[in-house]
């Protein structure tokens, strides 16, 4: 008679001599009864505490984390130059959602069998030693290892195929718009799985033959001590022998738990690989471009470290005291009595970007009145655009939020539209009249209409809902909305016709918004009024082009 206690069991247990404890004859049942179940109700709860605790494992992990990849995903620009720069991490979204919970699945149901498994292979280490002595343990030992080593191999080489099937899973659910590519998709997927099912096949093959072997060489193993002698003169042979084969057989049994997570572990493995991917990826982000920079320039890298940091998180070292600056060049002048007019100026700026040794610009100085607007360009690739102090910022590829219409135009402020109370206390931020006003100045008002009003929800997602060119409207809305001082605009009219550039360029300033363009259409000379020039190398000049007209 055995019990099984979450993978323990406890063999031929002592029997109970009811005579001698004094019960009668005919509570010997009732008794026997009671004592069945509640080793039942021992087991069953074991088996419930051990599912409890992998599923809060599981949770707790990707709580974990989830967190700390959310930490160092969204930290400055690590995010851009992950989706930008770095084309070798595929589907970064996936892996920080779907592949990051089937780890953490997969490993929470792992971990514990393993746990349990070092307890049960340790006490039936002791007792195979006890029946049959040290050729039983070193037999049964030597016999998994050899199979483990063969394993390991196969799921070597199931592990690529699972890393590729999340890549062509993330592929394919990254958006369904043109049935050609996405059945494309799709058969690359499919075709995936077939090749991991056929290979899971032979491994399935060679874990059923591990379970097989095992239980007959527990009997093999049985037999040593039957032949060196141990039982002669035992009577009750036949009961010791069951015994004691019982004992290498769920030793083996044992080993064939681990073999059999086989499966499983190649799949964790997969996930591990794609997962420690982009956690290597976003630590390196951090200090790419200063060793970048160092070798680029090692005798000046410590001083202008600091520059370099700084212009690698969306800012740069502008100076806003005109005192500092005007004094600290003696070729650049600012006149101090303009203090109160210029909307920023910077000092000495050398910028390299990302992933580049090459200098994009290099010490620049540069003197923005309130009104004066500034046209950049310069052979493709060589424009340079950070964000300064205090002003909005539009680059190229429109950055469009999920949620409604108004949350697209009050980016990056919050929406409140659901929260009655909030929304009363912030009408001044959130203005329909504004919202409307700002609509109709880019050209955008009669998409309200076709969206459902200001507050509903797309069906899908924005960029597939608008045009390009009014993608780049509601960029504009965006800027008119806000208001601010400064705005860097970056090639955001490349999808509108001449007429249309024209009206947006002539509202921002009619807004005293103070415009800083990236662009080559000669149609923009006339609203600006100077033009700095980049020549690729980091070399810059800047030109009066006030009374330049648009040709």
């Amino acid at each position: 008679m055995h019990f099984e206690v979450n993978g323990f069991v406890l063999y031929n247990a002592k029997k109970i001599s009811f005579p001698q404890l004094g019960i009668a004859p005919v509570a010997k049942l009732h008794i026997l009864k009671t004592y069945i179940l509640l080793e039942e109700w021992i087991i069953y709860q074991a088996k419930g505490a051990r599912i409890y605790v992998s599923n809060m494992l599981h949770v707790t992990s990707r709580r974990v984390l989830s967190l700390q990849l959310h930490k160092n995903y969204f930290k400055d620009d690590s995010y851009y130059q992950l989706h930008m720069l770095h084309p070798e991490i595929d589907n970064p979204d996936q892996r920080i959602s779907q592949d990051v919970d089937r780890f953490c699945q997969k490993m929470s149901t792992i971990i514990p069998k393993i746990i349990v498994s070092v307890f049960v292979i340790a006490y039936y280490t002791y007792q195979t030693y006890i029946s049959a002595g040290y050729i039983g343990p070193v037999s049964i030992y030597t016999y998994f290892i050899a199979f483990a080593i063969i394993n390991r191999s196969i799921i070597g080489r199931l592990v690529k195929i699972v890393v590729l099937q999340e890549q062509y899973e993330g592929d394919f659910s990254g958006g369904h718009t043109e049935g050609m590519k996405t059945n494309s998709k799709l058969q690359n997927l499919l075709a995936t799985q077939y090749k991991l099912v056929n290979k899971e096949l032979i491994l399935h093959i060679f874990v059923n033959l591990f379970d097989y072997l095992g239980s007959v060489m527990s009997y093999v193993i049985i037999g040593f001590p039957i032949i060196n002698g141990m039982y002669d003169g035992v009577s009750d042979i036949s009961s010791i022998i069951s015994k004691n084969s019982f004992f290498s057989l769920y030793l083996i049994h044992s080993f064939s738990i681990l073999i059999d997570l086989s499966a499983g572990l190649s799949d964790l493995a997969g996930y591990t690989h794609r997962i420690y991917g982009i956690i290597v990826c976003l630590q390196d982000l951090k200090y790419k471009e200063t060793s970048i920079y160092s070798k680029r320039n090692p005798e000046a890298a410590e001083d202008d470290q600091e520059l370099l940091l700084v212009a690698d998180t969306n800012s740069n070292n502008s100076e806003m005291e005109c005192a500092d600056f005007s004094s600290s060049s003696d070729d650049f002048y600012t006149d101090c009595s303009d203090e109160l007019l210029t909307a920023f100026f910077i000092r000495s700026i050398s910028y390299v970007a990302p992933g580049s040794i090459n200098y994009l610009v290099k010490d620049l100085n540069l003197q923005i009145k309130v009104g004066e607007n500034l046209l950049i360009n310069g052979d493709s690739g060589s424009v340079i655009c950070n964000p300064l102090c205090n002003i909005i910022f539009m680059p190229q590829r429109a950055y469009l939020t999920e949620g409604s219409l108004r949350q697209q135009v009050i980016y990056p402020l919050n929406d409140t539209s659901n929260d009655r109370t909030s929304r009363s206390q912030e009408t001044s931020l959130i203005d329909e009249s504004r919202l409307f006003s700002a609509l109709d100045l880019a050209g955008l008002y009669h998409i309200v209409e076709r969206v459902g009003g200001l507050d509903s929800m797309p069906i899908a997602s924005w960029l597939e809902i608008l045009s390009p060119g009014e993608v780049q409207r509601l960029m504009f809305t965006r800027l008119y909305y806000h208001q601010p001082s400064i705005a860097i605009v970056d090639e955001m009219t490349s999808a509108l016709n001449i007429e249309a550039e024209s009206q947006l360029y002539e509202t921002c300033k009619q807004l005293n918004i103070t415009m800083i363009s990236v662009g080559h259409r000669s149609n923009l000379i006339q609203f600006h009024s100077r033009l700095l020039k980049l020549d690729g190398d980091g070399g810059w000049t800047i030109e009066d082009i006030s009374q330049a007209g648009p040709g």
